[in-house]
């Protein structure tokens, strides 16, 4: 941030004597005392006072809203150092785990036969020792030199050298970083703290007060939750009939599972995710990566087979592609607008069919600023989607008019129009 942010906060400030004495930034200068800027040639005490507070004011600013992001290709020493820790962390644990259990094992095998060999004396002190108390301390210390115990000490030695001597490849490490960036944030979040309310400042505080109070459940879950996804989970659970969009990248699919998750882990029955064929791939892997649940794909000349597999099993969800045939799960997620709005009908009226005893609940993922906004615009269901499908009474029986061929080619390049028209508009 260049010094001469300064003047947004004080007019008339000698910014060229500070950059003459080498202060370009506001970095540079954030050590400085009142005493020391009086020092610099043509600073007075008065404006060494408002140049003084006004750093403090822009370092208080910057502190409290900034968001803290490390560039994985320009990484500074203490980037590297923070990293290295928390990798550390991760691979480390279970070796820490292990190295203390392999102690507590030789505590509780020669606990009290170390005490007693501590008996053992010298010459002199052997003088004054009964031979029952000799003899007992060289069989004690022949017991503590049997192979079990000495098994027991190498592990324990094994560890320690692997712990001590671990070391963390920097390319390897760069490379890991890119690739669970959002892991290393939360470990980072864990320690510095984090505002609750600033992931919703639009809410009312009671409103947040009852969704942070909800309580997720994230057993069998593999991946720590930011706090903003944690949220959004919460949030969707508790009010049930949720819109649930972000932008790119910041873990939408992450907060469905855990959503899916929770409702699993307490009887909250099965649920089917809808999704374009390209990310049907990407769900499963997911699902398996992240979490204990079984993912069945219910796509293609495979489905038959997949749903009576899932049947005999009776496991939780989950995927979709095409021609769903499933009536047991009472969860649907649909992950992006469908051109032709009965596709999604069909897809959520096949969760009610079998004589469905359960509410069916349905959540729908968008992005925020994206071709979806537009589509929604279009398909004139921007207004009514919590008319569409938040009714519990009546999302089972609505039926849409399908498209022509025609109409429905017309209407994606209206789309594509106004998206690039949205694009043109950001950028330029």
């Amino acid at each position: 941030m260049p010094v001469d942010t300064i003047s947004t906060l004080e007019k008339g400030m000698p910014i060229n004597s500070l950059v003459h004495h080498g202060f370009k930034t506001i970095y540079d200068i954030r050590n400085e005392s009142i005493e020391d800027l009086r020092m610099i040639d043509d600073i007075g005490p008065v404006s060494a006072q408002a140049i003084f507070e006004a750093t403090s004011k822009i370092i208080t600013s910057v502190y409290k809203e900034a968001t803290p992001k490390i560039n994985p290709y320009h990484l500074s020493t203490d980037d590297l150092a923070l990293l290295e820790s928390i990798y550390r962390k991760w691979k480390l644990t279970d070796a820490v785990q292990v190295l203390k259990e392999a102690i507590e094992t030789l505590s509780q095998q020669v606990g009290t036969d170390i005490q007693i060999a501590k008996r053992k004396k010298g010459f002199l002190g052997g003088l004054f020792q009964s031979r029952a108390e000799k003899e007992h301390v060289e069989l004690t210390l022949r017991e503590l030199n049997q192979e079990a115990h000495q098994a027991t000490l190498r592990k324990v030695k094994k560890q320690l050298i692997h712990i001590h001597q671990f070391a963390v490849d920097q390319e390897q490490l760069k490379k890991h970083f890119i690739e669970k960036n959002a892991a290393y944030y939360t470990e980072i979040e864990k320690v510095i703290g984090f505002d609750a309310t600033a992931i919703a400042e639009d809410l009312p505080n009671e409103i947040i007060e009852e969704i942070q109070a909800f309580p997720l459940d994230t057993t069998g879950l593999k991946v720590d939750l930011r706090y903003y996804q944690t949220f959004g989970a919460k949030y969707a659970l508790y009010y049930k009939r949720t819109l649930l969009g972000d932008e790119m990248g910041l873990g939408k699919t992450i907060q469905a599972l855990a959503l899916i998750n929770h409702l699993f882990q307490n009887d909250g029955g099965y649920s089917i995710v809808v999704c374009p064929l390209s990310v049907l791939v990407n769900w499963k892997r997911e699902i398996h990566q992240h979490s204990n649940l079984n993912a069945f794909i219910f796509h293609g000349n495979q489905r038959a087979s997949a749903f009576t597999k899932w049947q005999e099993e009776k496991s939780q969800i989950t995927a979709g592609g095409v021609g769903l045939n499933i009536q047991a799960a009472n969860i649907v997620i649909l992950c992006e607008p469908q051109w032709k709005p009965s596709i999604e009908e069909q897809a959520i009226s096949r969760a009610y069919r079998m004589g469905q005893s359960r509410n069916v609940v349905v959540y729908r993922l968008l992005t925020e600023d994206s071709i979806d906004v537009s589509m929604l615009e279009l398909l004139g269901q921007n207004a009514g989607l919590f008319d569409l499908y938040a009714r519990e009474s009546e999302v089972g029986s609505l039926a849409l008019n399908d498209y022509g061929e025609g109409e429905d080619e017309s209407l994606k390049q209206k789309v594509l129009q106004l998206e690039k028209e949205r694009l043109k508009e950001k950028v330029g």
